[in-house]
């Protein structure tokens, strides 16, 4: 198929495809497992989103080789050299609850290099947390999830200037790299 093609730009069009559509059965994970080792970061962080995407909306269906699935995702998280896919792979733990992921993910939330790691680290825990982190895989209620947002000193840490802003009771919470926009 079009996941076993060497062409890195047809590669990244059916990754792409993949995810756009929500396509993928936990079968899929044995082409697109491989994916993640691949030299391109682009090629890697597709791979390891649609892993995630796999795993997460995967219908409870047993995961073929979760155990060295999750190990790759938590190797990626921590030790890629590409900050994009290190936050793929992080929201793609987020599919595999339990107090080990929990550990990584608290480790990532603490010390990425990366702003953008750390706070997609914080969201998973977050989520995960609320859904009682218990193997659980749902998402969160997005007002539920955005108070817990307020209160987290992870988050209050990234955003110092206090750029964690109300925008109306419909919308919940959202975030600036600036001043609150007028």
């Amino acid at each position: 198929g079009l996941l076993e093609e060497t062409d890195p730009l047809l590669l990244e069009v059916a990754l792409e495809e993949f995810l756009r559509f929500h396509r993928g059965d936990p079968e899929l994970l044995l082409t697109v497992f491989p994916l993640m080792d691949h030299p391109s970061p682009v090629i890697r962080e597709l791979a390891t989103r649609l892993v995630g995407q796999v795993v997460a909306y995967g219908g409870g269906e047993e995961i073929p080789q979760e155990r060295s699935v999750r190990a790759e995702l938590i190797a990626r998280a921590r030790r890629d050299e590409s900050a994009a896919v290190r936050k793929s792979a992080t929201e793609a733990l987020g599919a595999f609850p339990g107090p080990d992921v929990i550990d990584i993910l608290e480790e990532i939330s603490a010390d990425d290099s990366e702003q953008e790691v750390r706070y997609a680290a914080e969201l998973i825990l977050i989520r995960l947390r609320e859904a009682g982190h218990e193997g659980r895989r749902s998402l969160a209620p997005l007002r539920s999830r955005n108070r817990a947002l307020q209160r987290s000193p992870s988050l209050q840490r990234a955003f110092p200037n206090n750029n964690l802003h109300q925008n109306g009771p419909e919308n919940g919470l959202f975030w600036t790299a600036g001043p609150y926009p007028r």
